[in-house]
């Protein structure tokens, strides 16, 4: 596949993500549609941090209450997933929760059109046990 872009420090990437070879640094990974497909994503996120060193990552995942029917059939003990591909359906208090078990805060959040969006910061450890940080936004 020849892959070309505008900008040569854009580096798109096809496969799979827990797999994948990184070699080198991102100060920016973008994650669009990606982590309600990956069942183990506090390992996922715990590996990129370790691998390429991110000051941000730009997260769009898709949300449960997108949809009306989604809902109703959780509510009704049915399956409810939107994609079966899906190993979650986020709700805004679930991102943040998974975001603070990964030491990660969330530094920007909007949800618009039924898909959450937000730019999450490595917490480093050593301001969460000195008590300095201040924690992701809700």
């Amino acid at each position: 596949m020849n892959i070309s872009c505008v900008k040569p420090s854009l580096i798109p990437g096809f496969g799979d993500i827990a797999a994948i070879d990184l070699p080198c640094r991102f100060e920016t990974v973008v994650l669009s549609s990606v982590l309600e497909n990956i069942g183990k994503r506090v390992e996922l996120l715990d590996r990129l941090r370790a691998k390429v060193f991110p000051k941000r990552f730009l997260i769009r995942v898709p949300m449960i209450d997108r949809d009306w029917t989604d809902c109703f059939r959780r509510l009704l003990g049915l399956p409810y997933f939107s994609d079966p591909t899906h190993f979650i359906e986020f709700t805004l208090e679930c991102f943040i929760q998974e975001m603070q078990e990964t030491r990660f805060a969330v530094s920007s959040c909007e949800v618009k059109w039924g898909a959450l969006y937000a730019e999450v910061v490595p917490v480093d450890i050593s301001t969460v046990l000195s008590g300095t940080n201040e924690g992701p936004v809700s």
